[in-house]
C-alpha cells in the first residue's frame, strides 16, 4: 500500500521512515517524517485520496498514533508521525 504513495509523491519534498532502535518504554515503534516544499503542499497532501486511504489503513494496524506538523528551519513544512 505504501507504493500507492507514488501517486501523491509530487506533493512530497522528502519522505523517510524507520523503526525505533533503542526501544525504551516511552518510545513509539515507527517514525515517519514527511517534508513538503510549502504549507500549501502539506494541506493538499492531508486531503489527497491516497494519503487518506493509507492513513485509514494505518489506524487499523496501530494501537496509538500521534503526529506533529511544524515549519522546520529551512521553512519547509514537516509532518512527523509516531506509531505503536
Amino acid at each position: 500500500m505504501i507504493t500507492d504513495m507514488q501517486r501523491a509523491r509530487y506533493l512530497l519534498f522528502h519522505l523517510d521512515a524507520g523503526s525505533d532502535l533503542l526501544r525504551p518504554e516511552r518510545s513509539y515503534d515507527i517514525a515517519l517524517v514527511a517534508k513538503f516544499a510549502s504549507l500549501e503542499d502539506l494541506h493538499a497532501y492531508q486531503v489527497h485520496p491516497t494519503h487518506v486511504q493509507i492513513a485509514e489503513y494505518i489506524k487499523t494496524r496501530c494501537e496509538h498514533s500521534v503526529s506533529v506538523d511544524y515549519l522546520s528551519g529551512s521553512n519547509k513544512s514537516t509532518k512527523y508521525i509516531l506509531d505503536i
